[in-house]
């Protein structure tokens, strides 16, 4: 049996893989509907090159695609890098394989946040002088995050206004999108809510007891 040639660590390489792959030789699923912004694969990247590998790509032993790290692949690229760690995975359908797929895409974005935790956490990060930026938040967003407390005092008025994509008639509530981090966390202090996504559904009543 042929010795798997050793292949000499780009970055390091914490999480458990089945095997390091050129990039070359990874297969995207061109009908993955999840899509990365530019910045986003940037930020990636520069995580990777300066933290290592974290996560593996996950590839279909049934067809040979990607399931899970389209955007890591994408990031490895933009790094500079040639190898990947790789899981190989089993799946008993199709049709598991596209709910593993979509999944590992939805979950994540139906994680709620703690502001006032996540205030303190960014707060001891900033006083050890670590590199803020790994963290996944531009510099707007980290100074907004780490200014933010509860209960304070904003005048209505001065807000802008979220987005009403409609109403829900037979629950009464309204779907809000916030433009940013910032305009969120405020209109969440108003309303006596935290830890919300950009898109949020709120009843009719919460907002009229804005005025």
């Amino acid at each position: 049996m042929a010795k798997k040639k050793k292949i000499e660590l780009e970055v390091p390489v914490h999480c458990a893989h089945d095997e390091m792959v050129r990039l070359e030789d990874l297969h995207p699923n061109l009908r993955n509907p999840n899509t990365h912004p530019p910045e986003q694969i940037e930020l990636l990247a520069k995580i990777i090159k300066t933290t290592g590998w974290r996560s593996p790509i996950t590839v279909s032993n049934q067809t040979g695609l990607i399931v899970r790290g389209h955007g890591r692949l994408e990031a490895a690229k933009k790094a500079g890098l040639n190898y990947a760690p790789v899981n190989y995975q089993d799946y008993a359908s199709e049709q598991e394989e596209w709910a593993d797929l979509l999944a590992d895409n939805k979950i994540a974005s139906l994680a709620e946040w703690n502001y006032q935790g996540l205030t303190e956490v960014l707060t001891d990060l900033d006083a050890s002088n670590f590199e803020m930026e790994l963290t996944g938040w531009d510099q707007g967003a980290l100074e907004s995050l780490m200014t933010w407390a509860p209960n304070e005092s904003h005048e209505t008025e001065k807000l802008p206004e979220p987005t009403v994509t409609g109403e829900d008639d037979t629950a009464g509530r309204l779907l809000l999108v916030f433009a940013d981090e910032d305009e969120k966390m405020r209109w969440l202090d108003l309303l006596g809510f935290s830890g919300v996504g950009n898109k949020t559904l709120f009843s009719i009543a919460d907002l009229d007891k804005l005025g």
